[in-house]
């Protein structure tokens, strides 16, 4: 039987000490997935170390991730306090520190002026809807992680934090009036002198 709160408190315990697990935590499907990230995210309120929740990771953003893991619809995971950090405050960071590095991937962080709360009829809101709510765009890079040791399922991939080790954040700007311009536009990545470019969002891997 499916205790979410067991696998919640391995992987809050992985996270918080850095240590591996071996892919024996059975989450057999996304339903059970789902509630294991909300047991995370009850357990996180209560624990200091990992600070505020400050929004979320969206994974699957795109046809191609979404085909890869088997997925009809994006994933989230909750970003913590202790694990964004600021480009303007950091100069190096140890990839592994935040779990197994599975990928650097240049990404759009949004800041909300307000929540988008649950509409009781149950309808999802429109795209200009939620733009309008976005107060500024932030350029940043998310540092892919994992818990475990070896590859693992998709439903373990959504209840594992979303795959996320940490986000470091640039400058705030200002959002564009159009958001298909966002939809279009791709980011260049360097590491140690070379330069990984990225496709637009679209056809990115997230």
């Amino acid at each position: 039987m499916f205790a979410a709160d067991q696998v919640a408190q391995l992987l809050i315990h992985s996270r918080l000490a850095n240590a591996k697990l071996q892919a024996r935590l059975e989450v057999a499907s996304l339903v059970e997935a789902k509630l294991l990230v909300a047991e995370i995210i009850r357990m996180g309120r209560q624990l200091t170390p990992f600070g505020r929740q400050l929004g979320w990771k969206v994974g699957a953003t795109n046809d191609s991730s979404l085909k890869s893991l088997g997925l009809s619809a994006p994933f989230y995971g909750p970003l913590y306090e202790s694990h964004c950090f600021s480009s303007q405050l950091i100069k190096s960071i140890e990839l592994n520190r935040f779990g197994r590095f599975r990928a650097a991937e240049a990404e759009f962080c949004f800041r909300m002026k307000d929540s988008l709360p649950p509409r009781s009829n149950g309808l999802p809101y429109r795209i200009g809807e939620v733009y309008d709510r976005i107060e500024c765009v932030i350029p940043a890079i998310e540092i892919a992680a994992t818990r475990f040791e070896c590859d693992i399922s998709t439903p373990l991939v959504v209840g594992d934090f979303a795959m996320n080790g940490c986000c470091i954040m640039g400058n705030e700007v200002s959002k564009p009036a159009d958001h298909n311009y966002l939809s279009t536009s791709g980011a260049s990545l360097h590491i140690n002198c070379l330069l990984y470019t990225s496709p637009s969002p679209r056809d990115a891997h997230e």
